[in-house]
């Protein structure tokens, strides 16, 4: 274990992370064992309602370490040890994997969710991945308002789709609409949303869902949005005093209510004229589509 560590921090390690000896506990040792030698993710049969108990007791320990560990290595005053610290749960893993009889590597290379995951699977601000004709019509929308003097800033077009199931997936974490151990696996996403207990899992959701700057909920992507299709582009928009730009129609428009952002209703009447349509949701103000969804 790395040095310098607090003796309460250590203990708490320790405690949860002590491997489980049970070899001096003799009817412990007449128990049926699962056994490594066999192929990934076959495991023999547990054969009592007693080991599967047993079973469950330690992978909760072991999730608990995985915690603990995970708070550690994020404090700052434990910087110089964050190598053995990540060793060390790595090594937790392993034993969690072996438990169970599976790929203890696969399992081994999992990454707890948190922001980091933000840097991954990125998407595009390019209206150039967007497709045809939507793409036209939002390119002709911006530059219309930008002759007028409004500042448009791009924050998403296009959205892989690895990049929207974990943006939803850290949402609805985050708001304790679903427990970060039902939700499903999904293929080239290797991600362990359980940080040992439901706080440290939604908070570290909350940390996700933040990095990725999510306005409100996000698309279901059982339902894919419009970004996954190059149908959508979420963008900020605002500008001072009156606005006056050409409308899809080439006639001039003067915008001089209020608010002066993309929720304008004047200037949604402008972009609909381009096939640029304001979201139908509410509470997601950088949002323009194809439909509005």
């Amino acid at each position: 274990m790395a040095p310098a560590m607090g003796t309460a921090e250590t203990s708490r390690v320790a405690m949860h992370d002590s491997s489980r000896d049970h070899s001096g506990d003799e009817s412990m040792r007449s128990k049926p064992r699962i056994s490594t030698a066999k192929s990934a993710g076959e495991v023999e049969p547990v054969g009592s309602l007693e080991r599967a108990s047993n079973v469950a007791f330690e992978s909760k320990a072991l999730l608990e370490s995985l915690g603990v560990l995970d708070d550690l290595v994020s404090r700052d005053g434990l910087v110089s040890h964050r190598a053995a610290l990540l060793d060390y749960q790595r090594s937790v893993m392993r034993k969690l994997a072996t438990l169970h009889g599976n790929d203890i590597e696969a399992v081994a290379q999992r990454a707890l969710s948190g922001p980091e995951w933000a840097k991954r699977f990125p998407g595009s601000r390019s209206t150039s991945d967007l497709v045809l004709p939507f793409r036209t019509g939002v390119n002709a929308f911006i530059a219309s308002m930008q002759a007028g003097g409004a500042k448009v800033v791009v924050s998403a077009t296009l959205r892989p789709p690895e990049r929207a199931w974990l943006m939803y997936y850290s949402w609805k974490i985050g708001k304790g609409e679903i427990d970060a151990d039902d939700v499903p696996p999904k293929a080239g996403i290797d991600i362990e949303w359980n940080h040992g207990n439901a706080a440290k899992s939604r908070q570290a959701a909350q940390k996700m869902a933040a990095a990725y700057g999510i306005a409100a909920t996000p698309a279901s992507p059982h339902s894919p949005s419009r970004h996954i299709t190059g149908q959508a582009i979420d963008m900020t928009i605002s500008w001072k005093d009156a606005l006056v730009l050409k409308d899809g129609n080439g006639q001039s428009v003067t915008i001089t209510s209020a608010p002066r952002d993309g929720t304008n209703l004047e200037l949604v009447k402008v972009g609909a004229a381009f096939g640029v349509i304001k979201a139908k949701f509410g509470h997601d103000d950088p949002h323009w589509s194809t439909d509005g969804h």
